[in-house]
C-alpha cells in the first residue's frame, strides 16, 4: 500500500503556481503514482497515459512542468519528479522498513507461542494453555436477575457492565 508526502505548501510553490491548475493536478498525481508504483520519482511514458485521464492538452502541461523545474527528462525515456525522494521514502527504504516489520511480528510471534485468539492465558513463549477463563474481566449482567449477558433471558435493557 502506498502513500505519498506532500510539503503542505506544495500549492503556494512558485513552480507550481507558475505551471498552472493542471500541470499542478498531472505532478500531484505523478507523485501519487510514484509513491503507489515505488518508482522514486520516475513517470514512464505508459504510466503519464495512465495519470493523464481527464487533463486536457496534456503535451503542453509536461513541456510547462520541465520548464519551470518541477521534472526533468530522463535519458531512458519518461521523466523524474523533481525532489521526489527529499519529500518520500525510496523503493529500497520502504522494502526495509516492511522487512524490519516483518521480523517485528515474527519476533512478537515467537514470544507468545504464535498469533491464535484465545480466552485462555498463555504462558510467554511456549504456547502452553496455563488457565481457561470462564468470563472476561468486565461482563453485562442484568439487573433483574443477576445472570452473566448469555445465560439471560431479560430484556437487553436490564444489562449493565459490572466488574467481574
Amino acid at each position: 500500500m502506498g502513500w505519498a508526502r506532500f510539503d503542505d505548501q506544495y500549492t503556494d510553490n512558485p513552480k507550481i503556481l507558475e505551471a498552472g491548475p493542471w500541470a499542478e493536478l498531472l505532478d500531484m498525481r505523478a507523485i501519487i503514482y510514484s509513491a503507489r508504483m515505488e518508482t522514486d520519482g520516475l513517470i514512464s511514458r505508459a504510466a503519464l497515459k495512465r495519470i493523464s485521464h481527464g487533463i486536457p492538452k496534456v503535451a503542453e502541461r509536461v513541456t510547462m512542468l520541465l520548464e519551470v523545474g518541477r521534472w526533468t527528462v530522463n535519458e531512458g525515456g519518461g521523466w523524474w519528479i523533481h525532489d521526489y525522494l527529499a519529500y518520500n521514502p525510496s523503493k529500497a527504504q520502504r522494502a526495509a522498513e516492511r522487512e524490519r516489520g516483518r521480523a517485528r511480528v515474527q519476533k512478537h510471534r515467537a514470544s507468545t507461542g504464535g498469533n491464535a485468539v484465545t480466552n485462555a492465558y498463555q504462558s510467554k513463549g511456549t504456547g502452553e494453555v496455563e488457565e481457561k477463563r470462564s468470563a472476561p474481566p468486565f461482563v453485562k449482567r442484568c439487573r433483574r436477575c443477576h445472570q452473566v449477558q448469555f445465560d439471560c433471558s431479560c430484556p437487553p435493557i436490564d444489562l449493565v457492565e459490572d466488574v467481574g
